[in-house]
């Protein structure tokens, strides 16, 4: 064959992945998940410290300042797949666009198993539970896709993965007086499974 025809059909093969791209990324950047914090203002008092296997100790999601009553809120439109008690604490877990699937703790339900919700519908209130970061109390929010533990920062609207902050640093935004007076603040535990149904780590 010809070098000139080789050239040719290199050149038309470049050009053809430069237009799969232009109509490909476009796409792809539309369907990216942007979820909302379950609690607002959003404070965080644990990062999340991922192991790299999941029998492997970690820290598998974020602890959100709250107090005792705080509404817990659906991050995006989902379904609600698992209500229950996970080692000693309630659990409310929703899975949303992307296979990722958002379980918040302690939670008093106010949402039942195949419900339908919509962002910022009411999952529950906080409950006075303790949890890993005890006595203090907290909504821990662990997220999941495909089965596997990802940070929720990732995916939080007005965050993303690029984030230079050190370990021991609080992000929080303005904090507003606690809606009842026992209260106290803190932070929370996480799950695990693929299917919806956390488990414990």
């Amino acid at each position: 064959m010809a070098p000139v025809t080789v050239r040719r059909r290199i050149v038309a093969l470049v050009a053809a992945g430069c237009l799969t791209l232009l109509v490909v990324a476009p796409a792809e950047a539309t369907t990216a998940v942007v979820l909302d914090a379950p609690v607002e203002p959003i404070t965080v008092t644990s990062l999340a410290s991922l192991p790299p296997q999941n029998w492997l100790a970690g820290h598998r999601g974020i602890d959100l300042e709250a107090y005792v009553g705080d509404t817990v809120t659906a991050s995006a439109a989902g379904e609600v797949t698992y209500v229950g008690i996970v080692v000693d604490r309630p659990v409310v877990s929703v899975q949303y666009a992307g296979g990722l699937v958002s379980s918040v703790e302690p939670v008093d339900a106010l949402v039942r198993v195949g419900d339908v919700v919509r962002a910022g519908d009411n999952l529950g209130t906080v409950t006075a539970d303790a949890g890993h970061c005890a006595p203090a109390r907290c909504v821990h929010w662990g997220l999941r896709r495909e089965g596997v533990y990802v940070d929720p920062l990732d995916y939080l609207r007005g965050f993303g993965p690029v984030r230079l902050l050190p370990l021991d640093v609080r992000v929080r935004s303005p904090r507003r007086t606690p809606p009842f007076a026992q209260g106290s603040r803190g932070v929370s535990s996480p799950p695990q499974s693929g299917s919806g149904t956390p488990a414990t780590r």
